[in-house]
């Protein structure tokens, strides 16, 4: 029997692997985690926590199922997704390159309330692919990046003037539950197993 040279061998992982990596982005939903961030204003200062969901996709819409804003012990604080006034129903779509961002004022974190010792508070965001109202079942889309940070504005001088908005402090959320995700990771775990093969021998 002839022998595939090596070479060829390596080409063949790598685009499989390659593959497998872009097509392992494309999720059903997820839960992400993103922390708070710390409310460290002057008197003269007014600000906000917040967090952002950025659609990355040209194509897909994203489906925001709960966006919930803890306390420091875990304690829910606020849901935004509550059907109100505001919001006639319990998820938000976002469309392709578009964005939603919720706000935690002071009154909502009430940090003036925590020791110093104690941790912060949280936001958690779940997602998932479903494509409207009236679509049938979830499509795998790519995972949007989701950010909290702080929004602050203040005058520019302690006598008045002019208010300047800032944004500080801006970090990325962490996945920490995935609903669903690509039949393609199963073609990696393959390659990989294909990869220690060739090791061995």
């Amino acid at each position: 029997m002839k022998r595939v040279p090596v070479c060829v061998l390596v080409a063949v992982c790598l685009l499989f692997w390659t593959g497998a990596v872009i097509a392992s982005e494309m999720y059903l939903g997820q839960t992400v985690y993103g922390g708070a961030c710390y409310q460290d204003y002057s008197p003269y200062e007014k600000g906000y926590s917040r967090v952002t969901i950025r659609n990355v996709s040209t194509k897909s819409v994203i489906r925001l199922t709960t966006v919930n804003f803890y306390d420091p012990d875990g304690n829910l604080v606020k849901e935004y997704l509550e059907p109100g006034d505001s919001l006639p129903t319990d998820y938000v779509y976002i469309g392709p390159l578009a964005s939603a961002t919720f706000l935690a004022d002071t009154n909502t974190i009430q940090e003036d309330l925590y020791p110093a010792e104690a941790g912060r508070p949280s936001f958690i965001v779940k997602w998932d692919g479903k494509q409207g109202p009236d679509a049938r079942g979830l499509q795998r889309v790519q995972a949007p990046i989701i950010e909290t940070s702080r929004f602050v504005y203040s005058p520019l001088s302690v006598g008045g003037g002019p208010w300047v908005a800032r944004v500080l402090d801006v970090a990325p959320g962490t996945v920490i539950e995935v609903l669903g995700i690509s039949s393609s990771r199963s073609t990696l775990d393959s390659l990989l197993d294909f990869q220690r093969a060739l090791q061995d021998n």
